[in-house]
This record gives structure tokens, C-alpha cells and sequence, in this order.
């Protein structure tokens, strides 16, 4: 039974203008008699650094289109009954920074389902596309966080309790912002078996306060 991945967010958000951005969306869709393809691919505008806006957006495509263009391939290979997904919903729109997930599933009948995310957190004053170290006045915050995970995960044993790995920030660590939370992301059979999808753990930005630099400190007080 093929079952796509429902995102824990708000419903898509393709058309949002706040603080001088705007999404759109360029339209891939199409079915066949084996595969349904719904495939709205974002697109950034209204930000004020070009090659920013370009290179968020040539990375939306690029993805994407080489994920779509090989799962058509092995679609059309297996004949099975196959469907591609792409979701954008926005979480974050205040104080100058903007935070969005793009989820991709792809799924077909007997083969296990594939899910990516894309998570793009942006400074729209400074006009950078923020990592996690860029919030963070040292490099002190890679402990705090940690610990901060492991209460969260202790706090809530039923909800994590299909973990077979203790979650510590990695390189690159995805993450957004959703409320006056800091939520960090880690993919489908990273920590955990591969139908329970991404694993997300909210941490309170208010208290990390003192850690964040302080043109961020405004997540915090919300």
C-alpha cells in the first residue's frame, strides 16, 4: 500500500508576501496511467540579493527535477502505480527572517516510499541563507544544544521511544524556525526506522536566549 508522508506543518503556502518575499510556484504536474506527479516547484522572488534569490531557487529546481526525472524513469521501468509529491509550507515569517520547508515524497506500490526536505532559513535584512551556527554567538552552542535534545527527547519517552540512536547535531544540521521554537530535523533511518519519517524535536528558543547573537535574539521573545 503506497502511503505518502504527511508533513506535521500548515497546508502548502505557495503565494506568501511578507517582509519582501514572495513564493511562487512553476507547475511540473502531469499523470500518466501509472504515475501521478503533483510537483509545484518554489520559487523565491522579492529578495533583495540576486544571486541569493537565484541560487535558492536553482537549488529548488535542480532538486527537484533530477529526483522527478529518475523516479519517472523507474516508474515507466516497473509499471507500477507511482505518485511524486512536492509540499512547500512556510513557518516562520517575522523580525526579518523567514523559514520554509519543502518536503518531496516519492511512492510507488511495493517499493519503499522516499522523502527529502529542503529547509531554507533566511536572513531577508542581511539577505543570507542562514545555518545553524550563523544564529549562535560561539561555538558554545553545540553542547547546549545537545543537551537541550537529549532533555527533550527524556521528557517525552513514548514519543521518542522508537529511537535506536541518542540525536546529536551533525554537520549541516537541518533545522527551521516554527513559532518560538528551533526545530531540528533529521531524515527518514537516521535515528529511527524508515516509516516513521522525519524526526523533529522542538527546542524553546526563550531559553537559549543568552547563546543566540543579538540581532537573533528576537526569535526568542515572540
Amino acid at each position: 500500500i503506497c502511503r505518502l508522508c504527511i508533513l506535521p506543518l500548515s497546508a502548502a503556502v505557495l503565494c506568501s508576501c511578507a517582509g519582501g518575499i514572495h513564493m511562487s510556484a512553476i507547475d511540473k504536474s502531469y499523470s500518466t496511467d501509472t504515475i501521478s506527479v503533483n510537483a509545484k516547484i518554489p520559487q523565491i522572488s522579492g529578495l533583495s540579493s540576486k544571486s541569493l534569490q537565484e541560487s535558492l531557487n536553482e537549488e529548488y529546481t535542480s532538486t527537484v527535477t533530477d529526483l522527478l526525472n529518475n523516479f519517472s524513469k523507474t516508474a515507466k521501468t516497473t509499471g507500477e502505480q507511482s505518485s511524486f509529491d512536492v509540499r512547500t509550507a512556510q513557518q516562520y515569517n517575522k523580525n526579518g527572517i523567514y523559514s520554509v520547508i519543502t518536503q518531496i515524497d516519492c511512492c510507488s506500490k511495493y517499493a519503499q516510499q522516499n522523502s527529502f526536505r529542503i529547509t531554507n532559513n533566511i536572513d531577508t535584512k542581511k539577505c543570507i541563507k542562514l545555518d545553524l551556527t550563523d544564529l549562535f554567538s560561539d561555538d558554545s552552542y553545540i553542547d547546549m544544544l545537545n543537551e537541550r535534545i537529549s532533555e527533550a527527547v527524556a521528557s517525552e519517552p513514548d514519543k521518542y521511544a522508537d529511537l535506536w540512536e541518542k540525536p546529536r547535531l551533525g554537520h549541516n544540521q537541518q533545522f527551521y524556525i516554527n513559532g518560538k521554537n528551533l526545530v531540528v530535523v533529521y531524515p527518514p533511518y537516521e535515528l529511527s526506522y524508515y516509516e516513521r519519517g522525519f524526526v523533529e524535536i522542538p527546542l524553546d528558543l526563550e531559553s537559549m536566549s543568552g547563546y543566540l547573537k543579538p540581532e537573533y535574539r528576537c526569535l526568542a521573545e515572540n
